[in-house]
């Protein structure tokens, strides 16, 4: 559903197979291979054109972050996609919410199709949720979602803190850092305040030869695009960041920027990673922990703040935990702007 995880599937891709191809809105490598990832738009396009030299040997069609079928500006392209494809369809998500009423509209609109839903109900790492307060860690749920009632009732009654943001921010890092927790990523919902975060953590998070390497590296992927660093401050405010082994990523950054961190977090340069929800979609990235510094979102739907829903807190929350790295994964809620306790 993003280029970036379409990105990152290609290069993969490449390295078992021979003939890989890639089709996105701006970019056309091999249309034709044996093997193709492509947004869900390109493929409806197809479908609606009836382009049938590329569709008429294609003999499975995988969709990736299936529960993409319910955004309300996109889903549409993937109902159009399943409903008018007539070939194997495979399709994955660890979010959907209902997938029995999702397996049964498709059953409605391919009846003569064979239909199996297969469910998974357990994290191969499993997950542990904190409350971050007085300066600690505070367990409030295990794996099998036990919640523990009085250790929240416990975090209610702490007073409010009162420091300011910046501190509370730089203790939680220490924390981390002290806890052996990274790498880590800090969800949070605003490109505005994912910058003010990642320039404002003063806590030493690389030594000196890796923070040269990870410097030298940014600059030798930079290369790709000789004008950006003239073009663009973003350039020299991501180079600072890396030197301190901080990596910043949302909508607004650069595509090539944005896939200089995913590539350096991938490669592990990068301590802590501050971004926005855009970060969650099944990107394979290196993180141990999932720090959430609010628990709300603006909704373009309702033109409003409003809770998470429990598919997109399960969707953050699964970032954390690296499968044969961690043994567990870590959850941290760690309210930021003086949010209220839910």
């Amino acid at each position: 559903p993003i280029k970036a995880l379409l990105n990152q599937k290609y290069s993969e891709f490449r390295k078992i197979f021979d003939d890989v191809g890639i089709e996105t809105g701006d970019v056309k490598i091999n249309p034709t291979g044996q093997c193709v990832v492509m947004t869900t738009e390109v493929l409806r396009n197809k479908l609606l054109l009836n382009d049938i030299e590329v569709l008429k040997d294609v003999k499975c069609v995988i969709f990736d972050e299936v529960h993409y079928i319910k955004d309300p500006s996109r889903g549409n392209v993937w109902e159009t996609c399943i409903s008018m494809l007539n070939v194997q369809q495979v399709m994955l998500s660890a979010t959907i919410r209902g997938p029995e009423l999702f397996a049964q509209w498709i059953q409605e609109v391919q009846p003569s199709r064979d239909l199996h839903l297969i469910e998974v109900t357990q994290r191969k790492v499993p997950l542990d949720y904190y409350w971050y307060t007085d300066n600690s860690l505070m367990h409030i749920m295990d794996n099998e979602r036990n919640f523990d009632t009085n250790a929240y009732l416990g975090v209610l009654k702490t007073r409010l803190e009162e420091k300011n943001d910046l501190r509370k921010l730089n203790e939680n890092v220490l924390l981390l850092k002290q806890k052996d927790l990274f790498p880590a990523t800090f969800f949070v919902m605003s490109k505005k305040n994912c910058e003010h975060y990642a320039t404002k953590v003063t806590i030493p998070l690389i030594e000196s030869e890796q923070s040269s390497n990870a410097v030298n590296e940014f600059n030798f992927l930079l290369q790709r695009d000789q004008e950006l660093e003239r073009q663009s401050l973003q350039v020299e405010l991501l180079r600072k960041l890396v030197a301190k082994g901080i990596g910043m990523h949302h909508a607004g950054l650069n595509p090539l920027l944005k896939e200089i961190i995913e590539i350096l977090y991938a490669k592990g340069y990068l301590r802590v990673l501050f971004a926005t929800g855009t970060f969650t979609v099944g990107l394979n990235m290196p993180i141990r922990t999932v720090v959430l510094t609010g628990l709300d979102v603006y909704s373009e739907l309702h033109q409003r703040i409003v809770p998470f829903g429990s598919d997109e807190f399960i969707q953050m929350c699964g970032r954390a935990g690296r499968r044969g790295l961690d043994k567990r994964g870590y959850v941290v809620v760690c309210l930021l702007r003086n949010s209220e306790k839910p």
